[in-house]
């Protein structure tokens, strides 16, 4: 069972990126949709209400995905992670590969603002991007401009 964590800030295009590498019957485990699953009537930022409820199932999923004997099937962790200390740790406790997606901010930028609540995503862009830059060690993988799944 071979576990890609795919990480980078908001609007990098996570999804996308797992959307057209997985294949028919990968597991996926993405907190917006873990949300989504859960009645959260927003795509992101949810409320703190539902912050408890939406982190146990997701670490159910991934405490899943470490007690599974091996299979085909391949696993997809959609987070984050914006300190190479955090991605190097989630790497080693899945035994996986991380891809970090790093668009220009201004990119990044712009794709927040085709979202609702574009200024609180902006907001986590650049805190995403401020605490990769205090442990800025090089990412695995990187795509400059890969395009989003989903039109915000």
């Amino acid at each position: 069972m071979p576990t890609t964590i795919v990480c980078g800030p908001p609007c990098a295009g996570k999804n996308y990126y797992v959307e057209q590498h997985q294949q028919p019957g990968d597991v996926v485990i993405d907190w917006d949709a873990i949300a989504i699953e859960l009645g959260s009537p927003k795509q992101h930022h949810h409320s703190k209400a539902m912050y408890d409820q939406i982190a146990a199932e997701y670490e159910r999923r991934l405490a899943q995905v470490e007690q599974r004997p091996p299979t085909d099937v391949d696993v997809w962790i959609i987070r984050g992670l914006a300190e190479h200390t955090e991605r190097k740790a989630w790497a080693t406790r899945f035994s996986a590969e991380v891809i970090t997606l790093t668009p220009p901010r201004d990119v990044l930028v712009q794709r927040a603002r085709e979202r609702p609540a574009s200024k609180l995503t902006v907001w986590s862009i650049d805190r995403w991007l401020e605490r990769a830059g205090r442990d800025p060690a090089p990412a695995v993988g990187t795509d400059p401009s890969p395009t989003p799944a989903t039109s915000w």
